[in-house]
């Protein structure tokens, strides 16, 4: 892949798990099937790591459920189990299987695992490692207020948003950033489990978060104007159920 495909992935994976809340079960499976292959069309794959890691944890938090459920009988909570342990085992072998396709058919012409873990891990995340590295040392001089929010010509950007944080803006401008977030979830959090729009809402925040860990994704112009977008529709959500809670006492 190259970087704008990867930049196309930081938006339809988010927006897909936007969408993917606030629609009926049956036509969740359709969705999902069309953007997985968008997903293997562009190749992007942080995305599909993360759409299948997801995907598989929310299977699995399912079977979980109805195994541990004393609404079932003891038979029904036997299957369930079962069930489990297989969904286990083929995740294990689906991650070991597609890990090794990644590393060998997407490496960029990187490193493998003949050369060592960390090696390969440095291939499988396309040099992230490496980037990783030199941002942290450059953060290091100026470790309180950060560089500023430029980045030298030709210099690579760190594909990690904590990371340009901390390197733009030091730990000032992080905790103040994060004090943004932790402010945006205290105010929906409690409305998630009776709003379709706050969950979605949430889900497609933490999916940008998620990508941006290895993405340069966050602090672009597109993601920023949907990410601020999608927060400020579920707080604008959450006033609305409060207001409405206040009216009704």
């Amino acid at each position: 892949p190259v970087g704008n495909s990867n930049y196309i992935a930081c938006i339809i994976l988010p927006l897909l798990f936007f969408v993917l809340y606030q629609i009926k079960m049956r036509y969740r499976v359709v969705l999902i099937c069309l953007a997985s292959i968008a997903l293997l069309c562009i190749r992007s794959k942080n995305a599909i790591i993360l759409f299948a890691l997801i995907s598989l944890l929310g299977a699995l938090n399912k079977v979980l459920k109805k195994a541990t459920s004393r609404n079932y009988s003891y038979h029904k909570r036997c299957f369930y189990s079962s069930l489990l342990i297989l969904l286990v085992l083929i995740s294990a072998i689906l991650f070991v299987n597609i890990t090794n396709y990644f590393i060998n058919t997407w490496n960029m012409g990187l490193s493998n695992y003949n050369e060592g873990t960390l090696e390969a891990i440095n291939a499988l995340t396309s040099n992230r490692i490496n980037v990783y590295s030199s941002e942290i040392l450059r953060w290091s001089d100026h470790f309180i207020f950060g560089n500023g929010l430029a980045y030298q010509v030709g210099s690579p950007r760190s594909h990690n948003w904590i990371i340009d944080l901390l390197v733009q803006s030091g730990l000032v401008g992080t905790f103040l950033y994060f004090s943004s977030l932790t402010i945006w979830y205290l105010k929906i959090h409690i409305y998630r489990k009776v709003n379709r729009v706050i969950n979605a809402c949430f889900w497609a925040v933490i999916i940008f978060l998620l990508q941006g860990l290895a993405e340069v994704s966050i602090f672009t112009i597109t993601v920023n104007i949907i990410l601020w977008s999608i927060i400020g529709l579920s707080v604008s959500e959450a006033k609305v159920l409060k207001v409405a809670e206040e009216i009704n006492e």
